[in-house]
């Protein structure tokens, strides 16, 4: 009967150890998200008189493209229809934050950007703070991660382009 208590214990620990290190354990990805073919246009920023410029703030090195990703997609959705105005705009976006990472048996993703629209004369247009964040509980590993990934990148580009459309008054045709 004692061996089998002490067996148990020792299963029991053996478990409860392998459970601590499972859900203590943090992992960190930094995946490139794809760019969405949607239907949301920037209706106040003409592309033709419109610079998008994004810069990767983060204080490491990545091998993620997240800056290449946010470019096209923002130029993509810039206004086709040309400007009468000869006012140049600079839209520019510093990716502070951009992760995917492990805890708990879920993956979370993390998207900080800072937003300034100035025009050529360097006049501030406006200036904003996205921050959005996403989990999904881990099924499938790090094609959970990727998920992740692309989820936050969406929500963080959907965000921004609403609040372009909806906080910049610009008076350019």
């Amino acid at each position: 009967m004692q061996n089998k208590i002490k067996k148990y214990i020792s299963t029991l620990s053996a478990f409860f150890l392998i459970s601590c290190i499972i859900t203590g354990c943090a992992s960190v990805r930094y995946i490139t998200p794809q760019v969405v073919k949607n239907e949301l246009t920037l209706n106040n920023l003409p592309a033709n008189k419109t610079k998008v410029i994004v810069t990767d703030y983060r204080l490491s090195t990545y091998t993620d493209d997240v800056c290449g990703s946010i470019q096209k997609q923002l130029t993509q959705a810039l206004s086709q229809d040309a400007a009468l105005s000869d006012v140049i705009y600079i839209l520019t976006v510093d990716v502070i934050e951009y992760k995917s990472f492990f805890t708990y048996n879920e993956w979370h993703g993390e998207m900080k950007l800072k937003v300034i629209l100035k025009n050529a004369n360097d006049k501030l247009l406006g200036s904003w703070d996205i921050y959005e964040t996403t989990k999904l509980a881990n099924l499938w590993g790090y094609a959970t991660a990727k998920q992740v990934s692309q989820e936050v990148y969406e929500k963080a580009m959907s965000y921004l382009i609403s609040v372009l459309n909806n906080e910049v008054k610009l008076d350019v045709y």
